[in-house]
């Protein structure tokens, strides 16, 4: 078995499945709320930066230097929100679905090597 962040992607691939196993980061711890993942999203999307799988067609790939995906928002407080930064959060969850085999977890099955996928609300 290799490692989950050498499932024999590109490198960029291989950064960002190390950057989804990383749960060490550093304190500060920053508050976020749902509405800071949009402002995420819209960061990225504004910047340029490809993100997700790549295992479906993008005009890019994803980027080789992810400092590009640190601090890309700022939360409530006006704390910098990004790419390992170490945060708490607080929402309903509304729904649950077990993941599968991803690069992430190296295409392995069963539920001892997979995630959860959550879908998390404002709002029961």
């Amino acid at each position: 078995m290799t490692s989950p962040d050498s499932d024999g992607d590109t490198d960029p691939n291989h950064l960002q499945n190390r950057a989804k196993n990383n749960l060490c980061a550093p304190d500060p711890v920053v508050r976020v709320t749902i509405s800071i993942f949009d402002d995420l999203q819209a960061a990225a999307e504004e910047n340029g930066i490809t993100f997700g799988n790549q295992h479906v067609a993008h005009p890019r790939s994803l980027p080789a230097d992810r400092s590009v995906l640190k601090n890309l928002a700022k939360n409530d407080d006006g704390a910098a929100v990004g790419e390992g930064t170490k945060v708490t959060f607080a929402a309903f969850v509304l729904k649950t679905k077990p993941g599968g085999g991803e690069s992430v977890n190296c295409h392995l099955t069963g539920s001892e090597a997979n995630d959860i996928h959550i879908v998390l609300g404002r709002k029961p």
